[in-house]
């Protein structure tokens, strides 16, 4: 829930209230690697650039072999592209994503 929230926070320019849902989601027992993507594209988009790899870093701990591809396998390029400020943040925050389903996915893993 709190993961939804923070997404749709992302989307109205909220990005304070957005990290503070993001956090809230990352803290719940079953979490999932979304929770830290919305609060890296979150913190990303207000240029707290050193937070936002915190989030990386802790989502590659969680999730050590996690890459973009499976955000591509589990959340369709459509949905992606259906928030285009939350996929802005996490370009900011480093992630290669494709721009249209014709790009196909990335294997590419998390950034260092």
């Amino acid at each position: 829930m709190e993961n939804a929230r923070a997404t749709v926070k992302i989307e109205l320019g909220e990005h304070e209230e957005a990290v503070s849902d993001a956090l809230r989601a990352c803290r719940r027992p079953n979490t999932s690697f979304h929770c830290y993507l919305s609060l890296a594209s979150a913190l990303a988009s207000l240029g707290r650039n050193e937070e936002a790899q915190e989030a990386c870093d802790a989502l590659s701990d969680l999730w050590p072999d996690f890459s973009v591809g499976d955000l591509a396998r589990v959340q369709s390029l459509a949905q992606i592209s259906a928030t285009p400020r939350w996929r802005a943040g996490l370009c900011k925050a480093g992630f290669n994503l494709p721009k249209t389903a014709e790009s196909g996915g990335s294997s590419e893993t998390l950034p260092r």
